[in-house]
Parts: C-alpha cells; structure tokens; sequence
C-alpha cells in the first residue's frame, strides 16, 4: 500500500498523489497475476530511461564548459531517441508472454516513439531549452521532464496491468476482479492528474506568460484529449474483467461522467474543469486556487466512478 501524502499547492508543485484503494486480504492474488509483475518490470524500465535521461542532460545537454545549451540541443534529443527505443524493447519484451502481446506493444510504441505531439519523445523534445548551463535551469528541466516521464509512466503501467482477466460471462464478478479494477481506475486517474498537471504548467502557465487567458483554448482542448484517454484506459481495462454486458452499461456511465456531451448539466468532470476559473498570472493566489480546484473536481470524479462501479458490480450480481 502506498503512503498516503498531503497536497500543499504551491508555485508549479504538481497534482497529489493519492491512497490506492485497500485490497485486503485479496491484495496478495492480485500481485500474482501475470500482468501485475510486467507491470513492476514496466515500471523499473521507467526507472532505468529517467536515469538515463538526466545522465545525458548533465553529460550532453548541460556539458561542463558549455556556454549556450541550444547548440548541444540535437545530440541531446537524438541520445534520448535512443534511449527510448531502449525503453520500448524492454517494455516490448517484458509482455510478450501476454495474450494482447502483439496490440498492447504496438499501442505502447505509439505513445513512446514518433513526431506526433502526443508521444513522449515528443512531449520530452517540446521542453525549453535551457538559456545557460547553471544549476538553477538544471533543476528547472528536470523537474519538468519528472513530470512528464511519470506521467507516461503511470499510464502505460497501468494498460499492462490491466490486461485481460478471463471472467465467465455467467457467473458473479468475483471481489478479486473488483479489487483489480478499482486499482485500475485509480492509475489511470492518477495518470490523468500527472498529464493534467503538467498541461498547466506547459501550456496553461508557462514561464514567462503574461496573459493566461491567451493560453486557455489550447490547454482545454489538450486537456479534452486526456479526459477522452482517461474514458478509454478505463473502459478498455473492464471490458478485459468484466461480463460483456456489465463492461458495456459501466462504459456508458464512465463516458457520462467524464466528457461534455454526454451530461447535460455540467456535471462531467470536463465541463467543472472547463468552468473553473482562469488565473490571473502565473503567480500568486490564483494560480493556487485554481491547482486546488482542479484537484478536488479530480478527487471527486475518482471517488463517484469507484461508488458507482461497485453499486454496479451489486446490481449484476444481485441479477444472476
């Protein structure tokens, strides 16, 4: 069980991390499954890049003696480039003894590698520059690419995790498969709060910014993106669990609570996040109420998904 920790907001401090739902005495058969120790393997991978990756910023990006960072800019990103096919072999071989093998490489080499903007090596070759090779900008580039890599990192652990779990349609859901898919559902929110997290502090509040709204439209559409990633990471983990026709009703109701379109009311977490107003400036008491909000609206939509997904699992059980 992970340690619980406080949100203290402040300055560009990223989103809490939160308890995961105790498994008790099940928790022991759910760290057996096949797909939970990738996911430890996975997640060391990760590991094993972010070392590398701040080797390199230290050794290449940031060289002793180096005057203006720009100029070992593309030797950088190209060792990167490296070590994230490194990164995706590793992954790669790490599930190969999974059913869904073949697609679940294929969709995890596509969130890793490549120019499309949604890919890590391009959300790590998107970060700033640093302006001179000081300890300060140091510090500034990695926490920001911490950020980032963690992000990915929580997702892509938790679609290994969440693979395939064979349950026969006609009988109950077990509490087993509902511990592992209350976990499942908290990755991938936690994914979404690190992505979240790091959209503000990229897009929405970037240093230097003089008028946040200016940067609005785009941080809600990129934020959409990640709510319409969330509504999928979730519903493709229960339908790898759950009976077909419990997979299928719970996916209706995931999509209504998290996409604008499908409440009417504003009660999708899209809509209260939309609603929530825009800071000021980049620093100061606005920008802090509006990190605390954001949180909360989060909190909340993880909280109502876990109560309605096991009135659900009751209901399906009570109906055999």
């Amino acid at each position: 069980m992970r340690t619980k920790r406080t949100f203290q907001p402040a300055g560009n401090e990223a989103l809490e991390d939160r308890s995961v739902p105790s498994a008790g005495g099940g928790l022991s058969s759910v760290l057996t499954r096949v797909s939970v120790q990738d996911a430890k393997i996975v997640a060391q991978a990760f590991k094993t890049f972010d070392s590398i990756y701040k080797q390199d910023v230290a050794s290449i990006l940031l060289a002793p003696g180096t005057v203006d960072p720009s100029a070992n800019r593309a030797n950088f990103d190209a060792a990167v480039g490296a070590a994230l096919n490194n990164l995706n072999a590793t992954i790669d071989s790490a599930i190969s003894n999974l059913s869904t093998s073949a697609t679940l490489g294929a969709q995890i080499e596509n969130e890793l590698l490549g120019p499309d903007s949604a890919t890590l090596q391009s959300k790590l070759a998107s970060i700033p520059t640093p302006k001179v090779a000081s300890f300060g900008y140091l510090r500034q580039f990695d926490a920001v690419s911490d950020r980032v890599i963690t992000g990915y990192k929580l997702t892509i652990s938790g679609q290994v995790a969440s693979a395939p779990v064979p349950t026969p349609p006609s009988s109950q859901v077990s509490g087993t498969v509902v511990k592992i898919d209350l976990r499942a559902i908290h990755q991938a929110f936690q994914s979404f709060s690190h992505i979240y997290n790091t959209d503000v502090n990229m897009i929405l509040l970037p240093r230097g910014t003089k008028v946040v709204s200016n940067n609005r439209a785009v941080f809600d559409s990129a934020i959409a993106s990640a709510l319409n990633a969330l509504n999928g990471q979730i519903a493709s983990a229960l339908q790898n669990s759950l009976p077909p026709s419990l997979a299928s009703s719970f996916a209706a109701t995931v999509q209504n609570d998290l996409l604008t379109g499908s409440q009417t009311d504003g009660l999708s977490l899209q809509s209260r996040l939309a609603n929530l107003a825009t800071p000021t400036s980049v620093n100061g008491t606005t920008p802090w109420l509006f990190r605390l909000g954001s949180t909360m609206n989060i909190n909340f939509a993880e909280r109502e998904m876990q109560t309605q997904f096991g009135a659900a699992v009751t209901a399906y059980n009570a109906g055999l």
